[in-house]
């Protein structure tokens, strides 16, 4: 689901940009022949709509959007001391970003690479809305659908989340998406593996729950799990939200973040209790 191949082009153009124009020509030169290749994501389409259908194309779009969005240059994200569940730039370290011309939206860190970084939603874009949960393949499609990719220029990409960056953040590293069957979904909180719904009333004193819980606030009635008490919801909100990723051999279920502090398999037709928290791609030098 993440357009990697996108913003790694997008990347070495940006910095042709930022130290030299000759770069820009000779990278250009190099790369722009008619090589053919199919993007990993089929949303990525030149502005006009046409399909990217070779290296020149991909590079011509990236090009666009460097000259065109002055932002991707800018500080658009600015560090929020107050809510925070992670130091300065780092995991968990909560933002206010303008993703759009005067949209400002409130993001995690949630993965750092060298000049990435991937930031989750603070809460579910569909929270409030007259339609707060969805199918998963509803929720795959809820990006394109509601042009946000146009509609959130500052950013770099807009996603799901990657259910293995929501492991790797909460330190669960030896869990592989890639093995992992319906039966291995787990819990953030210490000691408790697949007993957190079970021990619900004790993780609200569980410090390892309450250290992640960041990712699972503003969940419906999530406050004994952990959650803050101003961030549980009520009504027809989610109990949690999807994942991109598809369960190892079933494609009938998906991974999703639930109420309880767990990662969760969930039934993809199920459109009652799950909604969509979008994952943005921004550059470091666009965090102040």
């Amino acid at each position: 689901m993440k357009k990697i191949f996108k913003s790694r082009i997008f990347i070495f153009i940006l910095g042709a940009i930022l130290f030299g124009g000759i770069g820009v020509v000779s990278a250009y030169s190099i790369l722009a022949s008619d090589i053919g290749f199919t993007p990993k994501d089929s949303t990525w389409k030149k502005s006009n709509g046409e399909d990217i259908t070779n290296v020149k194309d991909a590079i011509d779009e990236l090009y666009n959007k460097a000259n065109s969005s002055s932002q991707l240059l800018n500080e658009i994200c600015t560090y929020q001391l107050e809510g925070s569940y992670g130091q300065k730039g780092q995991v968990g370290a909560l933002y206010d970003c303008e993703v759009g011309p005067n949209i400002h939206k409130n993001f995690y860190i949630l993965t750092i690479r060298d000049k990435e970084v991937d930031m989750i939603m603070e809460k579910n874009i569909t929270q409030g809305t007259s339609t707060t949960t969805m199918t998963w393949m509803d929720a795959i499609e809820y990006i394109d659908n509601n042009n946000l990719q146009t509609i959130w220029s500052n950013v770099l990409d807009i996603s799901l989340p990657n259910v293995q960056d929501i492991a790797n953040a909460v330190g669960n590293t030896s869990w592989k998406m890639e093995n992992n069957e319906k039966t291995d979904w787990f819990c953030f909180g210490t000691g408790y593996n697949q007993q957190c719904a079970a021990n619900s009333g004790a993780l609200k004193n569980d410090t390892q729950t309450l250290k992640y819980r960041w990712l699972f606030n503003y969940t419906k009635e999530c406050e004994n799990s952990g959650c803050l008490e101003s961030t549980s919801l009520s009504g027809n909100e989610a109990n949690g939200y999807w994942t991109q990723n598809l369960i190892k051999n079933d494609g009938t279920q998906a991974w999703r973040v639930y109420r309880d502090s767990a990662i969760r398999n969930y039934d993809i037709s199920n459109n009652q209790t799950t909604g969509v928290r979008p994952v943005i791609t921004v550059l470091k030098l666009q965090l102040n």
